[in-house]
């Protein structure tokens, strides 16, 4: 399902050159006349649910706010009082794949980019707290109001010690909105904001992922060490008697650098192989496991020539970049295949999550690769759902 998105006229080149990374925007019915396709109940009940990331906060406009992690029971939420309290849930473009065409209205964006929708729906006064993002995100109003203000002047960045979430203990509001279904609110990285909710407010929060350095530093550590020959190690033939003795010579300190930086420098195709791994991987807690069981060319050619069309899940993150032979490397929860040239077209198709391709044709190759993804649960058929 996807959404017709309508930046205040904004071409997607002038959003990006005007607001991106650089400060926030409205767009008053970026999504007009949006009705929320979930439900309150639909939402709590996904909380109910093992495997999903939920949280209930409690709390009004002046806090404490206290926390507690899903799942959930019924007892849970009858037991909640008439106002200031806030249910939020992660990643439900994964677990409700027809909420995932909500991410792909934002196609404008790498891919790679786009971390999860997380659903919010609060009772009156419900509120999370002032509070810093380290990512971009998209605050979609999605039903009933809910007010927001950002601090632009903000100097200030302790935290306050009564609470169970991340919050600011000093904010002074420089700016107001009230959002309305169908508004959108742009945040780019490091912006204070606070939400508060109106009467039975539901918002859409479309985040984008920013992989922090020091966890990109160290996944990209362990990916040169696994490239290295076995009994690698320091080494120092150039070794003279100046270096005798308890002293740390700065000649060794040279060698280890030098060791180290080349070990570093990969060039630029081994790079994007490892980060295209790197990005697409899976939260441990959303990998789900391989069907294993044998490709079935059969039955494939038999649901295409009916008509049918198997989807990529909404749970599985692809990605591709052209590789230096110019066949496309395809990096797929982690992992990294090498596609042959002639399925560039059924790649396109395939990752665009397109439910009817229209006339494809399929050579050897193709019918091969997307029974392989069939067996292996990347693809799945629609009318199995």
């Amino acid at each position: 399902m996807r959404f017709k998105l309508n930046l205040n006229g904004l071409a997607p080149a002038a959003f990006l050159a005007r607001y991106w990374q650089k400060k926030p925007a409205l767009f008053r019915q970026a999504i007009s006349d949006f009705e929320s396709p979930l439900s309150p109940d639909e939402l709590a009940g996904l909380a109910c649910e093992e495997g999903v990331e939920s949280r209930l906060v409690t709390g009004g406009v002046d806090g404490p706010w206290k926390m507690r992690e899903g799942p959930f029971s019924e007892a849970d939420f009858a037991a909640l009082p008439d106002r200031d309290w806030t249910l939020l849930v992660q990643d439900v473009d994964k677990h409700l794949p027809d909420l995932a065409g909500l991410l792909d209205s934002f196609d404008f964006l790498p891919r790679w980019r786009m971390d999860d929708l997380m659903i919010s729906y609060a009772a009156e006064g419900g509120s999370v707290g002032p509070h810093v993002d380290a990512y971009d995100v998209f605050l979609l109003q999605a039903r009933g109001q809910r007010r927001w203000a950002i601090d632009e002047n903000a100097a200030d960045d302790s935290r306050r010690e009564d609470s169970d979430l991340d919050v600011l203990r000093h904010f002074k509001a420089t700016q107001e909105w009230v959002l309305r279904p169908g508004d959108i609110l742009y945040l780019p990285p490091g912006v204070p904001h606070f939400g508060i909710a109106g009467p039975d407010c539901m918002t859409f929060s479309v985040g984008l992922r920013a992989p922090d350095t020091p966890g990109m530093i160290s996944d990209f550590s362990e990916f040169v060490t696994q490239q290295l020959p076995e009994g690698s190690r320091y080494a120092d033939p150039d070794l003279n008697a100046e270096e005798g003795g308890p002293r740390l010579h700065p000649k060794a300190i040279d060698r280890v650098r030098k060791l180290l930086s080349g070990l570093l420098e990969a060039d630029n195709q081994q790079l994007a192989d490892w980060f295209g791994r790197f990005v697409t991987e899976p939260k441990p807690w959303l990998r789900f496991e391989d069907d294993d069981r044998p490709a079935d060319g059969g039955e494939l050619a038999a649901r295409l020539q009916s008509g049918e069309w198997p989807l990529l899940r909404s749970d599985v993150l692809a990605i591709w970049r052209e590789g230096p032979d110019g066949r496309p490397h395809v990096f797929v929860d982690g992992d990294m295949e090498v596609w042959p040239d002639d399925c560039k077209a059924l790649l396109d198709v395939l990752l665009a999550r397109e439910e009817t391709p229209g006339k494809l044709a399929l050579n050897e190759n193709g019918r091969k690769l997307m029974a392989d993804w069939l067996s292996r649960g990347r693809l799945e058929w629609v009318n199995d759902n």
